[in-house]
C-alpha cells in the first residue's frame, strides 16, 4: 500500500470506539479525473467504510479468535451491535461514479444489510447518479428538489411511476429550504403498499443556522464562531435572524450603500464583516454586563459579611417590639 499510494505514507491507527455517531470527511482525499484519482477515491471510500462499520458484520463465530479471558465482553458487545438499528450514509454520492468496487460493495450491503439491521442512505443531486439496481432496491426515496427542466421532472415521474399529483408536487412545490421548512416528496414502499407523501421538514432557528449551507450565512457563521464561540454565535444569530439566514439583511445594507454611492467591488464582503463586528460587539457587551452584575452581587454579599452589626441591631429591635406588645417570640 505504501509503495502504490503516496496518500498512505505509513501505518495509522484510527478507532471510533463506542461512538454512536461518527463521520468521515473524504473531500480532500477523493479526487476525480484520471484513473489514478478514481483508484484513490475507491480506496478511501472502502477504507472509511471499513473503519466505521467493520464491527457491524461480525457474528458469534468471530469470537473463536479472541482469548477466552476477553470473550464475554466482546460477546455482549456483539449482541448490542446486532440489536441496535444502524445507518450508513453516503453524501455527495456522485463522487463514486467511476469507483466500481465501491458501488459493487454498496449493492451487496443493501441486499444483505436488512438481516444485520443496517440501513443504507445515498444522497446526490441527480437521478442519474444512482444505478438501476440502486433504484430498484430502494424502499424509501426522498426527492428534496427538482430542476426547472421539464425533461428532468418527466424522467423522475417515469422512473418511479409517480402519480399526476406527485408530478405536480415535484414541479411546483419542491422549491428548496425556506424559513418555514424544507419541502420533500417521499416515495415509500412498505409491506402494506406504496405511498406518496408531500412533507415539510421544519427546524428551530438554532438548527437552521447550524445546518445552513448558503455562502453568505456560512461566512458570517464561521467568522462569528471564531470571535465568540459556536454556542453563543448560533444563539445570537437565531435570536436576531430566526429565519435561519441573514441574506435579506445583507441585501438591505448593500442597497443602502448603493443609494449612498458607496458601492464597491467587495461590497458584500464589507457588509458581512460589518455585521460580524456588530454581532461580536453585542456579545462582548452582554458578557461584560453579566460580569459586572456578578461582581456587583458579590460585593453586596461581601458587605453583609463585613457589617454583621446591622443584622444584630435589627434582630434586637424586633425582639424588643415583640416583648413590648406581649407577642411571643
Amino acid at each position: 500500500m505504501e509503495r502504490l499510494h503516496s496518500s498512505h505514507p505509513g501505518v495509522t491507527r484510527f478507532d471510533t470506539g463506542t461512538a454512536r455517531v461518527a463521520a468521515v470527511d473524504l473531500q480532500e482525499v477523493s479526487p476525480q479525473g484520471d484513473a489514478s484519482a478514481d483508484r484513490q477515491t475507491a480506496i478511501m471510500y472502502m477504507l472509511a467504510r471499513h473503519t466505521l462499520i467493520r464491527s457491524w458484520w461480525l457474528n458469534p463465530d468471530s469470537l473463536r479468535n479472541i482469548s477466552p479471558r476477553y470473550r464475554p465482553y466482546h460477546n455482549e458487545r456483539l449482541k448490542e451491535i446486532r440489536e441496535i438499528p444502524k445507518r450508513l450514509c453516503y453524501d455527495e454520492f456522485h463522487r463514486t461514479a467511476n469507483s466500481f468496487a465501491v458501488r459493487a460493495q454498496l449493492i451487496r450491503d443493501v441486499r444483505e444489510g436488512r438481516k444485520w439491521g443496517v440501513q443504507i442512505v445515498l444522497a446526490s443531486q441527480l437521478l442519474n447518479d444512482f444505478s438501476a439496481d440502486m433504484v430498484d432496491l430502494a424502499t424509501g426515496i426522498w426527492v428534496c428538489g427538482s430542476t426547472a427542466s421539464e425533461r428532468a421532472i418527466q424522467e423522475l415521474g417515469d422512473k418511479f411511476s409517480l402519480s399526476e399529483t406527485a408530478r405536480w408536487v415535484a414541479r411546483y412545490r419542491l422549491t428548496g429550504p425556506k424559513p418555514s421548512g424544507s419541502p420533500v416528496l417521499l416515495i415509500l414502499s412498505t409491506t402494506e403498499g406504496r405511498y406518496e407523501q408531500h412533507l415539510v421538514n421544519t427546524l428551530g432557528p438554532i438548527e437552521l443556522w447550524a445546518f445552513s449551507t448558503s455562502a453568505e450565512d456560512v461566512v458570517i457563521r464561521t467568522k462569528l464562531y471564531e470571535k465568540v464561540g459556536a454556542v453563543r454565535a448560533r444563539r445570537l444569530l437565531a435570536t436576531l435572524f430566526p429565519g435561519g439566514t441573514a441574506r435579506h439583511e445583507i441585501r438591505r445594507r448593500i442597497v443602502i450603500r448603493t443609494e449612498r454611492g458607496e458601492l464597491s467591488t467587495n461590497a458584500q464582503q464589507a457588509v458581512m464583516q460589518e455585521m460580524v463586528d456588530e454581532l461580536a460587539a453585542y456579545v462582548t457587551r452582554e458578557v461584560l454586563d453579566g460580569v459586572l452584575e456578578v461582581e456587583k452581587r458579590a460585593a453586596a454579599e461581601k458587605a453583609k459579611e463585613i457589617d454583621p452589626d446591622k443584622t444584630t441591631k435589627k434582630r434586637d429591635y424586633a425582639g424588643s417590639n415583640s416583648r413590648a406588645s406581649g407577642t411571643p417570640r
